[in-house]
Parts: C-alpha cells; sequence; structure tokens
C-alpha cells in the first residue's frame, strides 16, 4: 500500500463516529431502536462508507490511477465516493446515467468542486456496466480500480460483519426485526451473510430490480405507500418525514428511508416482534432536491 495514501487513511478514519449511536425511538409499546449510521460522518453519512471501505483498502493495495464507478445525478454513492477521493487525492472518475452535462444537480456540483472528472453515459451504457465484474479499467493507458454502482459487489458486502458486531447482544433473535433499506441491495446482503436469526424487511425501492437473496425466508417485503415511482414521493410522505423530522431531529430522505419507515409504520406488523431495529442509511442527497409539503 503506498505509504502516503496509508497514512491518509488512518488520519481519515478517525474522522469517523463508531461504532455509531442507537437511539431509541418512541414509537408505540414495541421497543423500537434506530442505528444511526447517519451520524457516522457529516458528509459520507450511513451505509455509504461501510460499502466503500472493502473496496478503498483493495484499492490502495495496488499501483492503479485511480477509481471509476458509476450512478446517477443525484447518487449518494457517488457524492461519498467523491469526497473520500478528494480528501485521499485520488483521481476519481464518475459515469454518470440520467444526465446529458446540460443540467446541474446539488450532488454533481459537489462532485465537480472535488476535480471529480463527471461523464455522461445512457441508461443502456449503466444497465451494461451493471454486469461488469473487473476490478480494473484501462481509461486513457492508464490503470483504474472499479467500484459497482452503490459500493456493491463481494466487497460492498464484507464491512457488514463489523456492523453487526457493534450492536447489542441477544439482537440477532428470530422474535426480533431489522427495518433495512434497499437499493443494490448490497446492505442486506451484508447483513444476511453475517446473522443467523434476526428477520429483516424491506422495500422495493427500484422495482426492477432482482436479488439473488430476495427469496430467504427471513426478509420480507413491504408494500410501498403513496409513492408511485422512484424518487417521486406524494405530499403525504413529504409532510409524515417533515413531522418526523420535527419530533425526533431526524433527516429521512425520500428515496430510501423514508419510503421504507412510512410503508413500514402503516404495515402494521410492529406488535409481531419483541423488539424492532431501524438502519437509518444517511444518504440524504434525495432530500437536497425535495421540499416539505406543510
Amino acid at each position: 500500500m503506498n505509504v502516503k495514501r496509508k497514512e491518509r487513511l488512518e488520519v481519515w478514519m478517525k474522522q469517523l463516529h463508531l461504532p455509531s449511536p442507537l437511539e431509541k425511538l418512541n414509537w408505540g409499546e414495541t421497543a423500537v431502536w434506530v442505528k444511526r449510521d447517519d451520524l457516522m460522518h457529516p458528509v459520507i453519512s450511513g451505509n455509504k462508507w461501510r460499502k466503500i471501505k472493502s473496496h478503498a483498502i483493495s484499492f490502495l493495495a495496488t499501483d492503479k490511477e485511480g477509481i471509476i464507478s458509476m450512478g446517477g445525478p443525484h447518487s449518494n454513492h457517488l457524492h461519498a465516493l467523491g469526497y473520500f477521493c478528494f480528501t485521499m487525492q485520488i483521481p476519481l472518475i464518475a459515469r454518470i446515467y440520467g444526465w446529458n452535462g446540460m443540467f446541474s444537480t446539488s450532488t454533481l456540483q459537489d462532485l465537480l468542486s472535488w476535480d471529480v472528472r463527471c461523464e455522461p453515459i445512457s441508461r443502456q451504457e449503466a444497465h451494461d456496466m451493471r454486469a461488469w465484474e473487473p476490478q480494473e479499467m484501462v481509461i486513457e493507458n492508464k490503470p483504474y480500480y472499479w467500484i459497482p454502482e452503490g459500493g456493491g459487489g463481494e466487497l460492498g458486502a464484507l464491512a457488514w460483519d463489523e456492523w453487526v458486531q457493534e450492536m447489542p447482544e441477544g439482537w440477532d433473535h428470530s422474535e426480533n426485526l431489522l427495518v433495512v433499506p434497499c437499493g443494490t441491495g448490497t446492505t442486506i446482503r451484508g447483513i444476511l451473510d453475517h446473522t443467523q436469526n434476526i428477520h429483516l424487511c424491506t422495500l422495493r425501492a427500484v422495482r426492477s430490480a432482482q436479488y439473488a437473496w430476495e427469496q430467504n425466508p427471513r426478509v420480507h417485503w413491504l408494500i410501498p405507500i403513496d409513492y408511485p415511482s422512484f424518487a417521486k414521493p406524494e405530499p403525504p410522505l413529504l409532510h409524515w418525514m417533515h413531522q418526523m423530522s420535527e419530533s425526533s431531529n431526524m433527516l429521512l430522505d425520500p428515496v430510501y428511508n423514508g419510503p421504507l419507515w412510512y410503508a413500514f409504520q402503516h404495515a402494521g406488523i410492529r406488535n409481531k416482534y419483541q423488539k424492532v431495529f431501524l438502519l437509518h442509511t444517511g444518504g440524504l442527497q434525495g432530500l437536497r432536491s425535495q421540499k416539505f409539503e406543510h
């Protein structure tokens, strides 16, 4: 590993608030606890660092020029990776679908300010790239380390062993429930790999997505409420999120955590479990493009 980059990584890791707090939420008679991964870091919030970590360590063990990854114009993953690479002085190429270079978002503005090379790609190109498995790409005759969308893949699921160790003793019980957002599915995959008994419930944010673990008997799918399509929440959800932020001093995004928690509250399954845990995965980039309806 490059000595200077290793030293920077050690300094960077000291900025993280780990283990992340576990806070009790006043949601009726069943004990509900929130794992506040959104408080791990002011920029790289939630599960983003946990998925990036193993990729970053793997990259630092190579002599590759930089990192390349992909996502949409509001990508939480690219935002987190962009900031990490900027502070670590690692060149990053971000290939962005749903963007033609003719408009901007808060996420893209941050990426550009962090010297990220942003390249528009078509949705078909993004679809093809999701099937890529190589860890190396050659860009302009220089080797770059490939990180899948959302920090996915085998390495993206590894760090969840550490997350499981942060949870309280006895939490991995068949009468307990963990509520987890689902995008690329890497987080749920990692938690399933490192637990044995606890049940998980989630919401299919990307309706067309399919996951190798989705038939696991420990995983329960919720029905979306007032959420007709990806990243386009209806006013009732935004109003509920506003109420949640005021009552709990906790921000939720309108793409993953907000719709999931909203659907969970309407599902009426809380009392079936002894304890309920909610994983707040942070990722508030979608919130920057939304306005609350009071």
